[in-house]
This record gives C-alpha cells, structure tokens and sequence, in this order.
C-alpha cells in the first residue's frame, strides 16, 4: 500500500488502483504491464459481487490542501470498527483542522453527524473523534488513513486505512439535506438546576417539569416562574419517565428495571412485568405514553437476544398485552411523544435526536443536539415547546427550552 503511495507521489506512471478477483488493489504500471500488488484489504472488504467503484483516470498528484472541503461517499467504506452496524456517509474536512463525519445506521434510520479533529501532514490524514465532547464511551477515538490520493482532475478522493480498506469519495459545494442532521433552535437555556439522575426522564406534570436529581429527590421545574420549586418527594426507587393523565410511569432502576410502575407517588396502580406479562426480560431505560392510541411504548435490550426494541404495550386490562414488537438497536436516554410522533434522545458514536414514525419505528429525522458540550438525558414537550434537561460539563443540570420542530 505505501509503494502505492510512492508511486503516486514520484510520478512512476501508475494509472489508478484497480481491483483483483481476490481481494486486493493492486498497482499497474502503465509501461511494464506488470502486477504489483500490496497487502491484501482482506476479503470482507472487496468482492467480485461488489466492486469497489474507483474514480475516473485523471492527472494524480501527491496529496494537498486540496484534501479539505466536502466529500460525498462513491464507494467502498471506512471506520467499519467506528460503531457496530454503521457506515460513513460523507465527510467535511476544514483546513481549521475542524470537521464532520456523518454516519448512518441502516437498521433504524438514525443520523449521526460527529465532530472530528483532522490532521494531515501531506500523507497521512488522522481523524480524532475526542473533538466531540458527547462521544459515547467506549468508542474509539482515532483513526489513521496512511494512504491518501487525490484525483484533482475530478474532484476524487481515495482513502486507505492501515488494514487497507479503502473508501473513495467525490468533492461536493454541499452534502444532500437528507445526509445530514437538522438543528434545534434553543430559545433560553436555564443552568445550575440540580443534575438530573442517569435514568430519569424528563416530564410534565401538573405545570411543572419534573424529573429525578442526582440529590435523590423527584425535583419540580415551574414554567411559569422558570424556576425550581419545592421537590415532589425522594426518588426512593421512583425513576420518572412518562406521565398517564395525573399518574407517573417509573421504574425502579434496580434488578435490570424489569418492570414499569403506573403510580402516584404513594400508591401503584398497575405494573407491566416484562418477563411475566410480554414474554422476554427486558432492561428498560425509556418509556413514553402515547395518548392519542392508547399505548405505553417501552424501550431497552430484551435478554432472550441481547437486542434493543419497543414494546408497545395496552395496559388497559389484566395481564398487560404486547401489542407490537419493534426492533430499535440503539440506546435511548430519552422517549416522549408529542401528539404525533416520538421523540428520542439515541446514541450512536455521539447523541442525535431523532423524531421516529410512531406507527412504524422508522427514524423519520436526525438532529444534531442543542449543545454538544451538555449529556442529555431528558426530552419532553408542552403545546409549544420541547424541552430538553442534561449535565453540562461542569456537572451541573441543564434546562433547555427549544421552539418546537
């Protein structure tokens, strides 16, 4: 793969890489007519059912400034060990050393557009996820390509990872809208609430907004005042996630959360046992209460599979019913409904907020999150606006009211 690159960059008269039956990129020297191939990319990374799509022969030159700007995916893929399940896109590269890679997970639909540091010396282009403050942990943060062509004739751009995979893109003035995530317009921020509990949502009830502290208490959030008023209780295994006319649904947060508790907060109502009442053990982390039809649709990883889903569940009768089953492999830390669709705060290699088709599960749209310094953890909506709760860096929670999509 580096004698590729020499070549490239000494003007030895290679045309552009073309690809073996078996696998590899291989080198041909226009005056020899002799094969010289590299380090195969491995045969999970080229077939003959699909060809990597190379770009148009053109002039090559060693690589430039003309790397950075906007890129569009032809062929081929990159960072296939980012996030299980999903694939690049598109990619901006600023000269500012500033930048965007978007990704896109087939299996639900949901965008990701992560801010990355690009480094390249004129050989080897770095991408350093750590840009984004709101990087899930766990995902690996850098990525290096030793292997960079630019095609200048036509806008071309190939590039190649240590393990040889490589990824052509074409240059673009701008990346097609539905590529990309939308934005969230906050209208006023309300900082230094207390932090809001890792499992708790955020939700209205009786004019306020309510949600768990990291204090241990079930806090209240008077819009009218826009300010904190006296707590509703302790948490005291209360982790609120959703409202059901004057009642909470809460889980406890504890056993894997198993079960969902229909409540006011001193008496239970109803309780949904997933292993009990719907066929499988499932960890929920998420719920919301769909008013218009009736239903209470709960996310987390079933234990049969190890997958996440929805359960969309009728609790009007004894047992519960599991009306419909939807497989949505992402982790949510937040669900609300707004009178349409749901809405959830999802984490792939970063946070999105994504609207999902309520009938369906379909990811319908992708936004990028308010502020990217702040973890959320909490959505939720009144007639007029969304609104948002998380952690900002320095560890104090966050209210953010946004105009409603």
């Amino acid at each position: 793969m580096f004698g590729v690159f020499a070549c490239v960059v000494g003007g030895c008269g290679l045309q552009p890489p073309t690809v073996s039956g078996g696998g590899s990129v291989v080198a041909v020297a226009a005056d020899a007519g002799e094969e010289t191939p590299p380090a195969p990319l491995g045969d999970d990374v080229v077939s003959e059912a699909e060809p990597v799509p190379l770009p148009p022969q053109g002039v090559h030159e060693a690589p430039s400034p003309d790397i950075f700007g906007t890129w569009l995916l032809d062929g081929g893929a990159m960072l296939t060990t980012f996030v299980s399940g999903v694939e690049v896109t598109a990619m901006i590269l600023n000269e500012d050393g500033s930048g965007r890679v978007f990704l896109f997970d087939g299996q639900t639909g949901t965008r990701d557009c992560v801010q990355t540091y690009n480094v390249f010396d004129g050989e080897t282009l770095v991408l350093d996820f750590s840009a984004d403050p709101n990087l899930a942990l766990g995902v690996e943060r850098f990525f290096t390509f030793p292997v960079v062509v630019v095609v200048v004739d036509h806008g071309a751009l190939g590039v190649a990872d240590e393990a040889g995979q490589i990824a052509w893109f074409s240059r673009q003035s701008a990346l097609p809208q539905e590529l990309t995530c939308g934005r969230l317009e906050i209208q006023r921020t309300f900082e230094n609430v207390p932090a809001p509990s890792f499992f708790s949502d955020l939700v209205p009830f009786d004019g306020d907004l309510v949600y768990n502290s990291q204090d241990g208490l079930i806090e209240r959030f008077d819009l009218n005042t826009n300010r904190l008023g006296v707590p509703l209780g302790s948490t005291a295994g209360r982790l609120v996630q959703t409202v059901q006319g004057n009642h909470f649904w809460t889980h406890c947060a504890c056993g894997g959360s198993p079960d969902a508790f229909r409540r006011d907060l001193n008496t239970v109502f109803d309780t949904v046992s997933t292993p009990n009442e719907l066929g499988d053990f499932q960890t929920i982390r998420a719920m919301a209460y769909d008013s218009v039809d009736d239903r209470l649709w709960l996310h987390g990883r079933l234990q049969s599979t190890g997958l996440a889903s929805f359960s969309i569940v009728d609790t009007n009768g004894e047992p519960d019913v599991l009306v419909q089953s939807i497989p949505f492999n992402r982790e949510l830390r937040a669900l609300a409904f707004d009178g349409t669709d749901m809405w959830g705060v999802v984490t792939m290699a970063s946070q999105s907020v994504v609207r999902v088709n309520a009938v369906t599960g379909e990811v319908l749209e992708s936004f990028e999150v308010p502020d990217e310094a702040v973890v959320w953890s909490g959505l939720t909506f009144d007639p007029f606006h969304m609104y948002m709760l998380g952690t900002d860096p320095a560890g104090a929670g966050v209210i953010a009211r946004i105009r409603r999509p």
